[in-house]
Parts: C-alpha cells; sequence; structure tokens
C-alpha cells in the first residue's frame, strides 16, 4: 500500500495513511482473521468494502477510519447523529464533510472500545467543531462508562480521515 501522508499527533502517535491499490486476493489471508471478522468479510457484497476492511486489519489497530464523502450520508444521518443535530446547519455548504467528520470520528470511536451493544446515536457524542479547526473532542458514554478523546480530522481527494486517542 502506497503511503499517502503521515501525521505526527504526539510524541507517542503518528497516523499514517495509506492509498488501497491491492485487489482483493492481494489483501485476503483467512489464517489472520478471527473468526467474526472472516465472516463478516465473506457477507460483503461490495468488492471495494471488502478491501477497505481487510486493509485495516493489516495496519496497526488504532481508532482511525477513513470515509468518502457522498451526499448520501444525508440519507443515514438519524442512525448515527442524534446531539450533533442540535449544532449542524442543513443549509450550509459543508453539512456533507460534518456528517461525515462525525460518522468517521464515531467509527473511530467504535473500533477503539469495541463493545457489542453500542450505538452510534446513543453511545457517542462529538462536541461542536468547525471545518477549518480539523479537531475536536468526542466522547463515549456507554454503561455507567464516560471516556473522553481527542479527534482530529483531515480532507484529502474527496474522502475523510478522522481517528480518536482516549485524553
Amino acid at each position: 500500500m502506497p503511503l499517502y501522508k503521515t501525521i505526527s499527533v504526539n510524541s507517542q502517535t503518528t497516523v499514517k495513511i495509506w492509498k488501497i491499490e491491492e485487489s482483493f486476493n492481494d489483501l485476503f489471508n483467512p489464517e489472520q482473521l478471527k473468526p467474526e471478522s472472516l465472516s463478516r468479510v465473506n457477507g460483503m457484497k461490495s468488492e471495494l468494502h471488502q478491501r477497505g476492511f481487510l486493509s485495516v486489519r493489516q495496519l496497526l489497530k488504532a481508532g482511525i477510519d477513513i470515509e468518502k464523502q457522498r451526499e448520501k450520508i444525508k440519507v443515514i444521518a438519524h442512525k448515527f447523529v442524534d446531539y450533533e443535530f442540535k449544532y449542524l446547519d442543513t443549509l450550509t455548504s459543508d453539512y456533507i464533510n460534518k456528517l461525515t467528520v462525525i460518522w468517521g470520528i464515531k467509527e473511530s470511536l467504535y473500533k477503539l472500545f469495541a463493545t457489542p451493544g453500542m450505538l452510534f446515536r446513543e453511545h457517542f457524542l462529538v462536541i461542536p467543531f468547525t471545518m477549518k479547526d480539523e479537531n475536536t473532542v468526542a466522547w463515549i458514554d456507554y454503561k455507567g462508562t464516560k471516556k473522553r478523546y481527542s479527534s482530529s480530522f483531515l480532507e484529502f481527494e474527496g474522502f475523510t480521515c478522522a481517528y480518536a486517542i482516549e485524553e
């Protein structure tokens, strides 16, 4: 995977972004997958999603997510946004970008916490932000556990990269 960008978050954390150019066959190695991951990848209908899923497993397990910016995110926003609707303005030109950031941050938090039963809409909270800030704070509030995370994001080539680090 060719390295696209390296971000030095702090002295202990470096984020590396790759551009996935490998085929499914190049990425697929069933011996390296947990049974639930193997079942999940086999159940995916889109090879693009399969390749993304498999490439993430080849990287370090970090709370990081990269999403393509698409209009259709508006259709599913109600499934992952609750509190954030209070500060989102559907009429601004960056509405899609902000929804993509929120999704990416919540996906990153889920990858870090990885607990069955968690719901993006109910258990993850992204504090108001502006696109030029490139960072915000996010919270997990699940079954009496509350954790605060520093979250950062960047945009490139029609994609949004988001990651979270526990404070």
